[in-house]
């Protein structure tokens, strides 16, 4: 994980004492979220859900009748905000906005009150999120004008369930669901339906963001001592630990499109701050450039003889970049802060399979 500063800036424009950017576009030049307009005539209806680009600045999209209303995502060309809204009778509604549609109610589930809306499809014609069943009870749902709102169950029993993200075609859903005991990570597809993506050895996971073609998922789990790590899934690695910053902490927030970069925030090495980062996947065989250990490892995106050479090498002396697994397993990938015969086995099998 690495620290970084990009220099934020305050988006100008509305007097306003809050905003908050919860989606951005893929050029980067349209944002997506909530803003409080100091301006409204109304002390009450002054928090909507907005668009802003550095031409027009803040749009207030409106509400569905009542006086509040969130931006959750956005789609990547901009162009589709999806969130929740107060109505006239003070219930909560998932609500889909577009310039030529204006904000839509996207409905509840049949005889209930509130839905909540947060992810979108690239395209904007999927939307996920969660709705109420009953009574302290939600459920995922998955949104499509032909549709409607439908449920996606849970885990198991009478519990509840909540959906956060969604690929870009629609068809993977993530988020997390209740079990009789703790909380799980999901990972949704019609044919499979809701498949739980287990923990890192503790009680609960959680799962925020999904890649494009739906086959990486992120989020947070707990492990065996109680704390919380980062993790990455695929169906190949199971769910991978990310790190810390040297903390007892981490949470995974978001992914890229392709499914190679991660972010979120951990705590530092005294729990006492939080950071953000940036965590990179990389092939745990890329190793070093050179097959020189004595100057260091370079990865170079390849797995060629070089790094046979350095990871021998550094096994020999037990140096930490030799820690890469725990168990051997060519799937798991988890260091254990020892060098043994597991990080062996478990690099060789990696190597022969050049990732």
């Amino acid at each position: 994980m690495d620290r970084g500063h990009t220099g934020l800036q305050i988006l100008p424009t509305l007097t306003s004492i809050f905003s908050e950017a919860h989606a951005v576009s893929d050029d980067g030049n349209v944002v997506a979220g909530s803003v409080y307009n100091a301006d409204s005539p109304s002390p009450f209806d002054r928090i909507h859900a907005m668009r802003w680009t550095e031409a027009g600045g803040y749009q207030d999209l409106g509400s569905l009748g009542g006086y509040t209303s969130f931006g959750e995502d956005m789609t990547p060309d901009g162009s589709v905000v999806v969130g929740h809204s107060t109505r006239l009778d003070g219930t909560w509604h998932a609500c889909r906005w577009t310039a030529a549609g204006g904000m839509e109610d996207l409905g509840a589930m049949p005889g209930q009150l509130h839905s909540y809306a947060r992810g979108v499809s690239a395209d904007g014609s999927v939307v996920v999120g969660y709705a109420t069943v009953g009574p302290n009870t939600n459920h995922a749902y998955r949104w499509t004008a032909a549709t409607g709102m439908v449920d996606l169950g849970t885990l198991g029993g009478q519990y509840s369930s909540r959906a956060y993200a969604v690929s870009a075609d629609g068809s993977v859903v993530v988020g997390h669901a209740s079990t009789p005991t703790t909380i799980h990570a999901f990972r949704w597809t019609q044919a499979t339906g809701m498949v739980s993506l287990g923990t890192l050895g503790g009680l609960r996971s959680y799962a925020f963001g999904v890649s494009d073609d739906g086959s990486v998922v992120v989020g947070d789990t707990e492990i065996p001592d109680g704390t919380t790590r980062a993790y990455r899934w695929t169906a190949a690695t199971g769910m991978q630990n990310l790190g810390t910053l040297g903390g007892t902490y981490s949470w995974g927030n978001g992914i890229s499109g392709d499914g190679r970069v991660v972010v979120g925030w951990a705590a530092d090495a005294n729990d006492d701050f939080e950071y953000a980062y940036r965590w990179v996947a990389c092939c745990p065989a890329d190793l070093d450039s050179d097959g020189d250990f004595s100057n260091g490892a370079t990865r170079d995106d390849a797995v060629t003889i070089d790094d046979l050479l350095y990871f021998l090498a550094a096994f020999e002396a037990g140096d930490v970049s030799a820690d890469l697994d725990n168990d051997g397993d060519p799937v798991s990938g988890t260091p254990d802060g020892a060098v043994t015969i597991d990080d062996l086995l478990f690099f060789l099998a990696r190597f022969e399979a050049g990732c």
